[in-house]
C-alpha cells in the first residue's frame, strides 16, 4: 500500500516524495492508530531530508509519546532552534518509555536515530554535563552508531582503530542498505578525516540518493578543503548554506558557514571570514553550542597564522587545546593542533609546543588517521632539535597519502624549505618552497604564498606574483599608506601626509599585510617592488 511505497521511498533517500506518501497515507487511514503513526513517520522522513516545516507540520498532539515522534520533534528542535536542552528533555523520556515498555513491531533502527540526535547535540553543545544522558543509551544501539560515538565522542582517547572499523562497515554495506542510515558511516568519517577515501565506494553501493543526502554535501565540502580543493569546498558550502537558510535549517547553515570561513582563513580573506564568523557567534552564543563558537577560534588562529601574527594565532589556539593537554570530548583538536605548535615556537614558547607534541603521541594521535599522522609529524619536524630536523621534515613528506592533503602538504613543504633556507642548504630549499608556492597560489592563499616566496628570494630565488592571479587586491588609499610606510613613515607621519588619523593608516596597514604576505614594515618595500609588474588593484 501507500505506506509501503513510502518506507521505500525513505530507505533509497527519497525523503522528500516518502514524507508526502506517509502524511497522504495518514489522511486515507480510518483507524486513529494507523493515522498517528504515518504522521509519526512523515514527520521522521521530512527531519531526515532536512525538511523543517514538512517535519514540524506532520507533528501531532501527543506524537512525542512515540520514539519516532520524539525524534523527529528533535529534529526540529536543534536544527531550526537550536535548542539542546529541548532536545534533551524530549528525547530522554522517550527512550526510557521505549526501553522500559519494547514494541517488536517498531523499527529496529528507532533507538540510533533517537540516539544519532543525542549524538550530534552533545558533540556541538560541547557541554560535559550532557554526556552522561548519551553514555546511558551505548548498550541500546547498533555497533555502527557506537563505532560513531567513538570516533566523534571523546577522539584523542576512543577513535584509535574506528578507521579499521569503518572498513568492515563499507564492505558490508548493501544495494538494499537504507540510504539514510549512511549518516552514521558519513559521520565516522568526517571526524577521522577520512570522508574522501569513501565516497566513491558509497556512491556506488547507493547510486543517486547517496548524492542528494544532505550530510552528503556537508562532508564532501569539508573534504574539498582539507583536500586542498578550495574552491568547490566554497561553492559546495555556500550551496548548502543557501538551501538550509530556504528552509530554515539554521544549525547545518551554520556549519556550512564554518567551511566557507575556513577556506577564509586560509586564504587570508578577512572581510568573508569576518562575515561568516559573526554569523555563527550571532546564531551559536546565545544557544551555547560551544563546539561552534570554538570554530571561531579555529578559524581565527588559521588566520593569523596565515598573516603572521604568532600571539594572536597563540592565544586562539590555546584556548581551545591548552599546550599539552588534549580536552575531554573536543573532537576538533587536530584542526588546531599545528596552529598551536607554530605560533608557539614562534613565540618563543618552545617548551609548550613541545608539550603539545609529546601529548599527541601519548594519546597515539597519529594512529587516528593518515591526515592526523601527517599532522602529527609534520609538527613533531617543528619542534625537533635544529640539528636533528631534517630527516624528520623528510619522514613526514614521505608518509602514505600525504600529498592527498594540499593544504597540510604545502605547509609542511614551506616549513621545510625555511629549515633548509636557514642552514644554506638552498638548491633543497628551493625547490620545496617553489613547490609550496605554487600550491598556495592553486588555492589562493595569498598570504601563504607570498611567504613561500619572501623565503625563494632569501634563497636567491627572483621571483614575482605570477599573471593572471587576483592575489593582491588593495585600494589606492592602502597602495599609498603602504608605499609610505615601506619609506619608514611612523602612522602619525602618515596620517599628516595624508589628511588621515594616525589610527585610521594603522588600521589600514593592518588590512595590507596579510594581503601582501608581510608581518613587518621593513618587509613591505620587497612586497611592493615584487608587484611593480604585475598589481591587481580596486580602486
Amino acid at each position: 500500500d501507500l505506506a509501503d511505497a513510502a518506507e521505500r521511498m525513505l530507505a533509497r533517500g527519497g525523503a522528500a516524495e516518502a514524507a508526502a506518501a506517509f502524511r497522504r497515507a495518514a489522511e486515507l487511514s480510518p483507524k486513529a492508530e494507523h493515522r498517528a503513526a504515518r504522521l509519526n513517520r512523515s514527520a521522521f522522513a521530512a527531519s531526515k531530508g532536512g525538511l523543517i516545516d514538512s517535519a514540524d507540520q506532520a507533528l501531532r498532539p501527543g506524537s512525542v509519546d512515540s520514539l519516532a515522534g520524539a525524534t523527529a520533534a528533535a529534529f526540529v528542535l536543534l536544527y531550526r532552534d537550536g535548542d539542546i536542552n529541548g532536545v534533551f528533555r524530549t528525547l530522554v523520556p522517550a527512550l526510557e518509555q521505549a526501553a522500559a515498555h519494547p514494541d517488536p513491531a517498531a523499527d529496529p533502527g528507532a533507538f540510533d536515530d533517537a540516539f544519532y540526535m543525542l549524538l550530534n547535540c552533545a558533540v556541538w553543545a560541547g557541554q560535559e554535563e550532557l554526556w552522561p544522558s548519551v553514555r546511558t543509551w551505548l548498550d541500546h544501539v547498533s555497533p555502527t552508531a557506537r563505532m560513531c560515538f567513538d570516533a566523534v565522542a571523546d577522539p584523542a582517547r576512543t577513535a584509535h582503530g574506528v578507521r579499521q572499523r569503518l572498513d568492515r562497515e563499507t564492505a558490508e554495506l548493501r544495494p538494499d542498505s537504507p540510504c539514510w542510515r549512511i549518516d552514521w558511516l558519513i559521520y565516522t568519517s568526517l571526524y577521522i578525516d577520512c570522508y574522501g577515501f569513501y565516497d566513491g565506494a558509497w556512491r556506488t553501493q547507493l547510486g543517486s540518493a547517496f548524492d542528494s543526502n544532505r550530510f552528503t554535501q556537508l562532508a564532501r565540502s569539508h573534504d574539498a578543503f582539507l583536500r586542498g580543493e578550495w574552491d568547490r569546498a566554497k561553492a559546495v558550502a555556500e550551496e548548502g548554506a543557501r538551501a538550509c537558510s530556504e528552509q530554515d535549517n539554521q544549525f547545518s547553515q551554520a556549519l556550512f558557514t564554518y567551511v566557507t570561513a575556513a577556506v577564509a582563513a586560509g586564504r587570508g580573506d578577512e572581510e568573508t571570514l569576518g562575515r561568516c564568523n559573526e554569523a555563527i557567534l550571532s546564531w551559536a552564543g546565545p544557544r551555547r553550542l560551544n563546539l561552534l563558537l570554538a570554530t571561531v577560534q579555529e578559524t581565527r588562529a588559521r588566520a593569523a597564522v596565515g598573516r603572521g601574527d604568532f600571539e594572536e594565532a597563540y592565544q586562539q589556539a590555546a584556548a581551545l587545546t591548552p599546550p599539552g593537554r588534549f580536552p575531554a570530548h573536543f573532537p576538533h583538536l587536530q584542526r588546531v593542533f599545528l596552529d598551536l605548535v607554530e605560533s608557539a615556537m614562534r613565540t618563543g614558547r618552545e617548551p609548550e609546543a613541545r608539550a603539545h607534541v609529546d601529548a599527541a603521541r601519548r594519546t597515539r594521535m597519529g594512529e587516528i588517521s593518515p591526515h592526523h599522522r601527517l599532522l602529527l609529524e609534520s609538527a613533531a619536524a617543528l619542534v625537533a632539535p635544529d640539528a636533528e630536523a631534517g630527516p624528520v621534515f623528510e619522514a613526514a613528506l614521505a608518509l602514505p597519502d600525504a600529498s592527498s592533503w594540499g593544504w597540510e602538504y604545502a605547509r609542511l613543504q614551506l616549513l621545510y624549505g625555511e629549515w633548509l633556507r636557514r642552514r644554506r642548504e638552498h638548491t633543497a630549499a628551493r625547490r620545496h618552497l617553489s613547490a609550496a608556492a605554487e600550491t598556495f597560489d592553486r588555492l589562493g592563499a595569498a598570504v601563504w604564498a607570498q611567504r613561500a616566496r619572501q623565503e625563494l628570494r632569501a634563497a636567491g630565488v627572483a621571483v614575482r606574483v605570477p599573471s593572471g592571479t587576483a592575489l593582491v587586491t588593495m585600494s589606492a588609499q592602502e597602495r599609498r599608506i603602504a608605499e609610505l610606510a615601506a619609506t619608514g613613515l611612523s602612522n602619525k607621519e602618515i596620517g599628516q601626509q595624508l589628511n588621515i588619523s594616525p589610527r585610521t593608516a594603522g588600521a589600514h596597514l593592518y588590512r595590507v599585510f596579510p594581503k601582501l604576505g608581510v608581518t613587518t614594515r621593513a618587509a613591505l618595500r620587497d612586497a611592493l617592488r615584487d608587484l611593480e609588474d604585475d598589481t591587481h588593484l580596486v580602486s
